[in-house]
């Protein structure tokens, strides 16, 4: 980008042709003036003695940032006959003059249009474009294309040149249309927010079709074989979750202001399930692709839920929460409507295992929850741990809170043994603030705050309230949401 000039400097060439339109040239300098641009004019800036040819000449070749030509239908005439001793200012409209002088300096400025509506062009000129001034109407439209030119500001600036992308380095796939499409939703929500909803389901059918072909056959039945290939396959994956995560950051921090159909989500989030049980194109699932989807699952609606906290986009959180998911599984399709919790697969606890085989038998390591340390190792740098910690421990209390409405079943958060003690829960933190909870209400579904108190007191003789909420191999239990949250202060402050 060029340097920015704090006063450029303009020189104007016009034809003299009547004192009318002298005064009209004067007044158009000052009106440049008067917004920051050094407007040189011979009327102003010529005195008596100096020599006139070197005064155009060293204006247009060497003082002066910009030159504007003001293009009348003298100005023209007498620029194509090259009539240099008709009016000497017209002695530097020519193409020798302008031939040696950098072509972006030459600004042509339509100032009259013949009986057509056509603008009068020298034929040098003809080749350049220029800023049409010559109605009310179009000065008006065109004034400030010129201020943004003369003083370098363009309405829209040219992107710092950036580096290579990563993933052309990358021996993973790369996924052109999820790319492409967070590429132009990034823009439509800036510019096009009415193109937020087709984008989405553009975006997540494109993800789902990409998904699919992460299925795998097994070189073997060995279990160390399987782990690997699995944790491989995972790995491979990476690149297209990338695209889910950006797509997912700014659905989540701009999608608020305007009027998005999550159900859009949560029907992308039944597909995904249906991963689980078949292979997406037909066939069956083999267990291992099964509990591998299974965890693609968990990670995807975690993000959500995470970048939701993030972002403070507390709408998507309580429509994932607490809208219907219908699966298409034959267990849950006799159950008829299913909440979020049937999203989270008994069969995680074979991933746990599968995963705390991997770490300890290649990797050398041991974790309590070798699954939420997966989930936690895997995060992009712009989400931290405790936004994916809080989403997957939220999903758990909002299950237990709502236990009659998901008929006892509950999320189990298998990263909870990475809060830390004493640590703060910044949800439950703030539900001081009166404003605060009736942002955050729907998340929990309730209408008032003695509805809250009623529903987190009922946990109390529960699985969560007795601390039994945990791994097998840790006596670090789920900490019960008093442990967060003293109820008496509930919005007790603005």
């Amino acid at each position: 980008m060029s340097e920015y000039i704090k006063h450029p400097v303009v020189f104007l060439s016009y034809a003299r042709t009547s004192q009318e339109h002298i005064e009209k040239i004067t007044n158009f300098a000052s009106m440049l003036r008067k917004d920051g641009i050094d407007a040189k004019l011979d009327e102003w800036d010529l005195k008596v003695g100096q020599d006139l040819y070197f005064f155009m000449e060293n204006n247009i070749k060497r003082e002066s940032d910009n030159v504007l030509l003001i293009l009348t239908k003298e100005f023209v005439e007498k620029a194509n006959e090259r009539k240099f001793g008709v009016g000497t200012e017209m002695q530097l409209v020519s193409k020798e003059v302008y031939d040696d002088v950098k072509q972006e300096r030459i600004i042509p400025i339509v100032w009259e249009c013949d009986e057509k509506g056509d603008p009068y062009i020298p034929d040098f000129l003809e080749t350049r474009l220029y800023i049409d001034l010559s109605s009310n109407e179009k000065f008006g439209e065109n004034y400030e294309t010129l201020l943004r030119t003369l003083h370098n500001k363009p309405k829209n600036p040219k992107e710092d040149l950036g580096e290579m992308p990563e993933w052309l380095n990358d021996t993973n796939k790369y996924y052109p249309k999820t790319n492409e499409v967070v590429k132009r939703f990034s823009y439509s929500v800036e510019h096009h927010p009415d193109n937020i909803n087709p984008i989405m389901e553009e975006f997540y059918e494109e993800y789902y079709e990409y998904l699919k072909t992460f299925t795998l056959e097994y070189s073997s039945k060995d279990t160390e074989t399987i782990v690997k290939e699995m944790y491989e396959n995972l790995e491979e994956y990476q690149q297209l979750k990338n695209d889910f995560e950006e797509f997912t950051d700014i659905l989540t921090k701009k999608g608020k202001y305007y009027d998005v159909d999550y159900r859009i989500i949560v029907d992308f989030l039944a597909q995904v399930h249906s991963l689980t049980f078949n292979s997406g194109n037909g066939g069956s699932m083999n267990t291992y692709d099964s509990y591998k989807f299974a965890f693609i699952l968990r990670e995807l609606f975690l993000y959500l839920i995470a970048y939701g906290l993030k972002n403070k986009n507390y709408n998507l959180i309580a429509e994932l929460l607490h809208s219907p998911y219908y699966l298409n599984d034959i267990y849950n399709q006799q159950k008829g409507t299913q909440h979020f919790v049937d999203l989270d697969i008994r069969e995680q606890v074979d991933m746990n295992n599968y995963i705390d085989y991997y770490y300890k038998k290649i990797d050398k390591l041991q974790y309590h929850s070798p699954l939420g340390q997966l989930l936690i190792s895997r995060l992009p740098n712009k989400l931290k741990p405790e936004y994916l910690i809080d989403a997957d421990l939220l999903c758990c209390y909002v299950s237990f809170l709502n236990k009659e409405e998901y008929e006892n079943e509950f999320w189990f958060p298998y990263t909870y043994v990475n809060k830390g003690r004493g640590t703060s829960f910044g949800i439950f933190r703030k539900l001081t603030s009166k404003k605060y909870f009736e942002e955050v209400k729907g998340i929990f579904n309730v209408e008032t705050i003695e509805e809250f108190k009623t529903k987190v007191i009922s946990t109390n003789d529960s699985y969560l309230g007795r601390g039994q909420m945990r791994l097998n191999n840790t006596i670090e239990h789920v900490h019960p949401i008093e442990e967060y949250i003293d109820l008496n202060e509930i919005g007790c402050e603005r």
